[in-house]
């Protein structure tokens, strides 16, 4: 893999009526793919997508933008430009709608369209993101992939919000993470490039594997020696482990394969999508001369921002972090699942009056309680949590007690006695 330089800004064309068009591509499928095109000025149409302002496939010897008279566009011959343009449009675009529908970002404001010029001479297959994507040839195809042009312009995401001083191993990473999610997003069948986390594969260029790094020579677990590499794609390694343990766990039932973990333990996975979102909501969070530690502290902060009053996902990010031997960074936060306790005796008896306090745990420290089903003659207060009252009938009652807090709740549904008055 070559050096990638990011550029915040992409470059402006005149906003058209987007127009749909048809690509054979010789990467992606089912063919025939949708592509979203625009009127070309001299009559035909030409492979610029209006809906992303400066994202258009070019040739890269002419510098023209590639154009046609009957929106039909590559014919799946792996040579042809052509083709390769059918591949890479239809690999950003999609890019670019999951930063959108995934993540919450503006791909239309922060230019993060560009142009992509296909048919760079040599044998590398990507090389630049400046004001463009250039984009050659590995494995006898171009190289317009969906984790290859989705990880290209998810760079470019991440500089715009990290800027150019950000670890070089976690840029290459985080290049990894949304090239990983693009695939996830466009969901191809296993014979074209389907979901999984392997970067390059499909284009026969230097293979990263996220759930083991190590096979091909990069680090998988985190120590001091990261930041003396000079290998930016091997200082990436821990990272991208970190993701796959995050999306997948050490031992993953869907088909995806296994990971050892640094530290011996097991993680479980909890998916793609919301691993990216946490990476994704973390960045902002991290300080700007950042340090490959701060990004454990940052997706703490982050997955418990995400799911506010719940512990699950804050407990897999930092599973994933001790798995890959990142140690606790100060000031990094701690999460206590919402909880509803009794803290008295559910047992009363006829005429009798009882108060029953319930306590809340966990989520912002504000709770509301509510209840069904309580015996007969007892009521709750749903501010303060104490039941009282007096019981009229004698009985076995199971009431549905709960607590909520930010939005979430926890639930008992306890046994409560009620015994007949003494004669």
């Amino acid at each position: 893999m070559a050096a990638i330089v990011i550029a915040a800004c992409g470059w402006a064309a005149p906003m058209a009526s987007a127009q749909t068009g048809i690509g054979i591509g010789a990467i992606n499928g089912p063919n025939p793919l949708p592509l979203h095109t625009a009127p070309a000025p001299g009559g035909g149409f030409e492979m610029r997508d209006p809906d992303y302002p400066g994202l258009r496939c070019v040739d890269f010897t002419t510098g023209a933008t590639i154009s046609g008279p009957d929106n039909q566009w590559g014919n799946g011959d792996a040579a042809s430009i052509e083709t390769g343009c059918a591949d890479a449009l239809y690999s950003a675009r999609q890019a670019l709608e999951m930063f959108e529908h995934w993540l919450g970002a503006y791909p239309r404001e922060w230019n993060l369209g560009v142009p992509i010029r296909v048919g760079m001479p040599g044998s590398q297959t990507w090389v630049s993101i400046g004001t463009e994507i250039h984009i050659g040839r590995g494995a006898g195809r171009w190289g317009a992939s969906l984790d290859v042009v989705g990880g290209a312009l998810g760079h470019a995401l991440f500089q715009k919000l990290m800027g150019q001083v950000a670890q070089p191993g976690v840029r290459i990473a985080a290049a990894n993470i949304f090239g990983t999610m693009t695939e996830a997003y466009a969901n191809q069948p296993a014979s074209f490039d389907p979901p999984d986390y392997s970067i390059g594969e499909e284009v026969g260029s230097r293979i990263e594997y996220m759930h083991d790094p190590s096979h091909t020579g990069d680090l998988n677990c985190y120590s001091d020696a990261v930041y003396g590499l000079n290998d930016t794609v091997a200082a990436a390694g821990p990272m991208n482990h970190w993701f796959y343990l995050l999306a997948e766990g050490s031992s993953p039932t869907n088909g995806q394969p296994q990971s050892t973990t640094c530290n011996g333990t097991r993680t479980w996975g909890i998916g793609v999508r919301a691993a990216g979102q946490i990476f994704y909501n973390a960045l902002g969070r991290v300080p700007f001369y950042d340090r490959f530690l701060d990004y454990r502290k940052a997706t703490l902060d982050a997955a418990k921002a995400l799911t506010p009053g719940a512990c699950d996902m804050f407990m897999r990010t930092k599973q994933a972090w001790d798995a890959i031997n990142v140690p606790a960074q100060p000031g990094e936060p701690t999460c206590t699942p919402l909880r509803l306790e009794v803290l008295d005796p559910l047992v009363a008896t006829v005429g009798t009056p009882v108060t029953v306090r319930l306590k809340g745990n966990g989520g912002d420290g504000t709770y509301t309680f509510s209840a069904g089903g309580l015996p007969p003659g007892l009521t709750l207060n749903t501010t303060s949590g104490v039941i009282s009252g007096r019981p009229t009938t004698a009985g076995t009652y199971y009431p549905g007690l709960a607590v909520l807090s930010q939005g979430r709740s926890n639930f008992m549904q306890p046994r409560f006695t009620v015994h007949p008055k003494p004669a």
